[in-house]
């Protein structure tokens, strides 16, 4: 996970790539499409669909390409609270989770956690009325491409989302019943 301080493109929501992350993604997408196409092109050869075999291949080329693209890009959670309060949501969402992180001034940095997150790096960046996440693979020619698709980052993604909102809906709930008082 980074120790520097995250940046992200404003204006389109991703997060840059460093120089390095570019033979990543080749190798990570040469070797998880290899590997695609082979088990596939076996199946149609069992089946006598050799015929579908470029159609198919061209499919995963685009497929694996689609999800490489969509590795930078951030969900955008609304809340409609402050910068300070999507913060401290933020923390104890990760304190419920039992997820292990630095606070920082602006941003939360998670730190090496348990089995599935090693493969990720997780960027969270907590704005006025709305929370950022990305989690995105590192590493990819490391840990292996193939790691998407079982789905690691889009059920950490739907974890972290899911307790955010629980988080959130507990404690308006607890706002009303003081404002009740």
């Amino acid at each position: 996970m980074t120790t520097n301080k995250t940046t992200y493109n404003k204006e389109t929501l991703r997060l840059p790539k460093s120089y390095d992350y570019w033979w990543d993604i080749l190798m990570g997408g040469l070797l998880t499409s290899i590997i695609l196409i082979s088990i596939g092109g076996l199946i149609l050869m069992k089946l006598n669909l050799t015929f579908w075999f470029y159609p198919y291949s061209t499919l995963c080329l685009v497929l694996v390409a689609y999800y490489q693209w969509r590795d930078d890009n951030f969900t955008v959670i609304k809340t409609g609270l402050s910068k300070a309060k999507n913060y401290t949501l933020t923390t104890e969402c990760l304190d419920n989770l039992d997820w292990e992180y630095d606070k920082k001034t602006t941003w939360v940095d998670l730190t090496l956690n348990k089995y599935i997150l090693k493969f990720l790096s997780p960027t969270i960046i907590p704005e006025s009325e709305k929370i950022l996440i990305n989690f995105k693979y590192h590493s990819t020619t490391k840990t292996g491409r193939l790691p998407f698709f079982f789905g690691i980052s889009t059920y950490l993604k739907w974890t972290f989302t899911r307790t955010l909102k629980k988080t959130l809906l507990r404690t308006s709930n607890l706002n009303q019943i003081d404002n009740d008082k």
